[in-house]
């Protein structure tokens, strides 16, 4: 923008103006490509880690008796791997997987 104080004519100005403006555009599209590819990314890697619990909650589904859904201890260790989350309490839900009211 200290090209304002150089310029000698309208036409001048406006062609500063038009640089910068293109120059603006061209920095936000590059950040909208950016966050895009980004968002995609974030999208592929929860839709793998998704499918990997799944298959974990399979696994531990099959040592666990036919009508119990898996229990917290047995997921536990995937949630503190995957999302850094630490369970602390256990799960308290009947075999249909229904909490408590």
């Amino acid at each position: 923008m200290a090209d304002w104080a150089r310029a000698q004519s309208p036409g001048a100005v406006e062609e500063i103006l038009d640089r910068e403006n293109k120059r603006m555009a061209d920095s936000l599209a590059s950040k909208v490509t950016r966050l895009k590819s980004l968002a995609l990314d974030i999208d592929r890697d929860a839709e793998d880690q998704n499918r990997y619990l799944d298959g974990m909650v399979r696994v531990c589904s099959v040592h666990e008796s036919a009508s119990s859904a898996p229990t917290l201890p047995a997921v536990s260790p995937l949630l503190q791997r995957w999302c850094g989350w630490v369970v602390k309490a256990s799960l308290l839900c009947d075999p249909a997987g229904i909490p408590p009211s």
